[in-house]
């Protein structure tokens, strides 16, 4: 579907705009014209209003209109009413239509591509307090629903059913502007959301429902008075700013599929989930975790379900956007705890039952400390980057944690380097290393051993394995080895005591 490929600019511009949309002050007028004042930013012919008039502090806005384009799409967006009201104790209400619907048309597919979904508010409450420089929203409401009332690709109509319920929100919203930038800060809450999509067209069919509980969403934002709709990629080189926290509970969905070879039925809950998301112009990070996932899949392209369950999903990175005149951190985390099957998977990779179908963990813990010769958010020198040799130096390398379970076997570690950039001929271009890691493994001699017997390992390689155990760890119990690396400051490589190098 091209037109929804080109369209995922227009997300974002959607985004933006849905973000304005609880601007106020002390009084109506004010309310109103810092709004406007905000919404500029975007483009001042881009905003359409019908009528504004204001009677005894009730200040009401007719026929709102939003039309904000880029090449590759148009966002349009009309809201008929809008109602800001001096409650007589320094604060206002602010109360709009129940529906407000948002059209994101093509721009450059051949023929006409729309899709129009409708956000409907139910029993909406915000009022607003503070000052003209800084604002603070109260929101409150029974219910937001985003559903989908037109999909058309090419000239055709896609039959797409889509709503989401947004039930029982709460919080607050805080708009604070200066000269320079405009900063918003959110904590808001929902009790659950309601997921709802389905897609037929003769033999082909999806359909996805869901719910989620105790949802929690917090962040701030950075937006600069001169932001340049028309050139998003060099907004955080220009000090656009954006730091995420989103959590939920339980969560419940349900996916039932078709192809037209034959049903696919997929289940999934998860107690828990948190995801954050920051960047500026000096660095980004991520970072997302599940807990207790459990899975089943059943589809006519296996003859048996497919079990999967973890006690926890993990990812997570960060590092820096721009040059620094000092090293500032990185850091990389997999965390995936206790994973497992059922043992109709199993067996497909060990059908003599050799192994011990134990849950499977791996986890890995890095950080340190660098420096990047290129501003990423640059998009000039973020072409240059990759074309460099180098695109920076490591000053640092830590393995905080190494934690791997498997077939009976255990590894863990820990350690880490500095590097010294001034001396790049002591390892033949590469900065001297100094420091140690430290190696601990349980279970691998009978591990191997098993995989052996399976057939999966050739003898050959099984050998070679064995001695390389043998040349780089030291026996402490039985099948218990422990390996330590170290590079001393002559640049020295030493492996348990034994100089290597």
């Amino acid at each position: 579907m091209t037109f929804f490929n080109q369209a995922r600019s227009a997300v974002c511009i959607a985004a933006l705009v849905s973000g304005n949309a609880a601007f106020a002050d002390v009084t109506a007028q004010q309310v109103w014209d810092n709004w406007k004042s905000q919404m500029a930013i975007y483009g001042e012919d881009q905003i359409t209003i019908g009528s504004e008039t204001n009677d005894g502090g009730v200040l009401t806005v007719t026929d709102f209109g939003i039309n904000i384009a880029d090449v590759n799409a148009t966002v349009s967006a009309n809201m008929a009413n809008m109602t800001f009201t001096e409650n007589g104790d320094g604060t206002v209400g602010v109360t709009y239509s129940e529906d407000y619907p948002i059209t994101i048309s093509s721009n450059s597919a051949p023929e006409e591509s729309r899709f129009t979904i409708l956000f409907k508010s139910v029993g909406n409450e915000i009022t607003v307090s503070g000052t003209p420089e800084e604002m603070t929203y109260a929101i409150k409401a029974a219910r937001y629903t985003v559903s989908v009332t037109e999909a058309l690709d090419a000239g055709v109509a896609l039959p797409i059913d889509g709503n989401l319920n947004f039930n029982d929100i709460s919080g607050t919203f805080v708009v604070a502007t200066s000269d320079t930038t405009r900063e918003s800060d959110y904590d808001l809450t929902v009790a659950s959301l309601d997921v709802l999509v389905g897609f037929q067209d003769g033999a082909d069919q999806f359909d996805l429902s869901g719910q989620i509980a105790d949802l929690t969403m917090t962040g701030s934002t950075t937006i600069p008075n001169d932001y340049d709709p028309a050139a998003p990629e060099t907004m955080f080189a220009n000090g656009f700013a954006v730091d995420l926290s989103y959590g939920t509970g339980a969560t419940t969905f349900i996916v039932a599929a078709n192809d037209g070879t034959g049903p696919t039925n997929v289940t999934a809950t998860s107690s828990a989930s948190t995801t954050t998301a920051s960047m500026d112009k000096t660095a980004m990070a991520y970072g997302f975790s599940q807990s207790d996932l459990v899975m089943n899949v059943v589809t006519t392209q296996m003859p048996f379900p497919i079990d999967l369950t973890a006690k926890q999903l993990g990812l997570s990175m960060a590092m820096p956007m721009s040059p620094t005149d000092e090293p500032t951190d990185f850091a990389a985390k997999i965390d995936l705890v206790e994973v497992n099957t059922n043992d109709m998977i199993w067996s497909m990779a060990d059908p003599t039952g050799a192994l011990p179908h134990d849950p499977i963990t791996a986890q890995l813990d890095l950080s340190g400390t660098g420096k990047l010769f290129y501003d990423l958010t640059d998009p000039a020198q973020a072409m240059e980057l990759q074309a460099a040799a180098v695109p920076g130096e490591l000053h640092s390398l830590t393995l905080n944690a190494l934690n791997l379970v498997l077939g009976g076997a255990t590894v863990t570690g820990a350690g880490g380097f500095t590097f010294d950039n001034a001396d790049l001929t002591t390892f033949a271009g590469f900065p001297r290393p100094l420091g140690s890691i430290a190696l601990q493994a349980k279970g691998v001699n009978g591990l191997l051993d098993k995989l052996s017997a399976m057939g999966m390992v050739p003898e050959d390689m099984m050998s070679g394995a064995r001695m390389g155990l043998l040349m780089f760890a030291t026996v402490v119990g039985e099948d218990d080895l422990t390996s330590e690396l170290k590079v001393d400051e002559a640049g020295g490589v030493f492996v348990n005591g034994q100089q290597m190098r």
